[in-house]
């Protein structure tokens, strides 16, 4: 079976970008240990786990939308191509770097 990563972000940070919806766990509070003698500690600040799957939906949806008209640029080099999905678009490999 693979490894799956998962991204975990700051609650506050995400708020603030309006993405909090794009979190498929809250977690109220952080813990960290520095020293296994003492344990855990509290860090006071919640934390979340990135949703990839609502993310990528969330920041497709912002890409199309018409009020980021001309905001939104793909520059060469960086993207080869967009095919055009059910869901949405989707950057294409790049034929340069497949060389």
């Amino acid at each position: 079976t693979p490894f799956t990563n998962n991204y975990g972000v700051w609650l506050d940070e995400f708020k603030e970008l309006g993405l909090e919806h794009t979190l498929e766990e809250v977690y109220e509070d952080s813990l960290v240990v520095v020293d296994s003698a003492v344990g855990p500690q509290p860090v006071g600040r919640a934390y979340g786990r990135v949703g990839r799957d609502l993310l990528r939906a969330e920041l497709l949806k912002r890409c199309k939308d018409s009020s980021n008209a001309g905001t939104v640029r793909y520059y060469p080099g960086m993207v080869g191509e967009v095919i055009e999905e059910q869901e949405g678009m989707m950057p294409g490999e790049d034929e340069a770097r497949r060389r």
